[in-house]
């Protein structure tokens, strides 16, 4: 009795063989948990610091000594992201939202401004990551500032082209 095999052979007379398709399923698995597993690890920063942030932290005081008629108005920035401050303008603004102050770093502000308002620099133009400038104006008439009615806007001008606005109430 004689037996016949049927062999497959490829176009150079080879013949061929294949993994089983569960093995060929298994190692597509792999192959996309892996990739899966490198996309992760790039967006939640595992390979270094390949985001950068450009955000601040502010503190604003405004204060009017006991009987005096000026108030004194101080503005801190923290730079809590990875990018370099190039310029900060704070502009306060009376219960009519009209400018009454402004503290600004560089030559100029970034905020046009009356000219003749009560003005202060900050203690640097250019503020590095997990740094803090500060600036303060003096004798701003205490008629124009009162408890919980000036407003400010704070404008930061970051070293990536990014500039950012911050409003709030004093």
């Amino acid at each position: 009795m004689t037996y016949a095999t049927l062999v497959s052979k490829g176009t150079h007379g080879h013949t061929r063989k294949a993994i089983s398709p569960k093995i060929a399923t298994i190692i597509l698995i792999v192959i996309i948990v892996a990739i899966g597993g490198l996309f992760y690890a790039y967006d939640s920063g595992m390979f270094g610091s390949t985001r950068t942030s450009d955000d601040v932290a502010f503190q604003t005081t405004l204060t009017i000594p006991p009987g005096a008629n000026y108030a004194t108005w101080t503005f801190s920035v923290n730079n809590t992201g990875t990018v370099a401050i190039t310029g900060i303008t704070a502009v306060l603004y009376n219960s009519t939202n009209s400018p009454i102050a402004v503290i600004y770093s560089g030559s100029h502000p970034l905020l046009n401004v009356p000219s003749g308002l009560p003005s202060g620099k900050f203690t640097s133009s250019t503020v590095s990551p997990g740094h803090t400038v500060s600036g303060s104006v003096l004798n701003i008439p205490s008629s124009s500032v009162g408890a919980g009615y000036n407003n400010f806007q704070l404008v930061v001008q970051f070293a990536n082209g990014v500039q950012k606005t911050y409003t709030g109430a004093v």
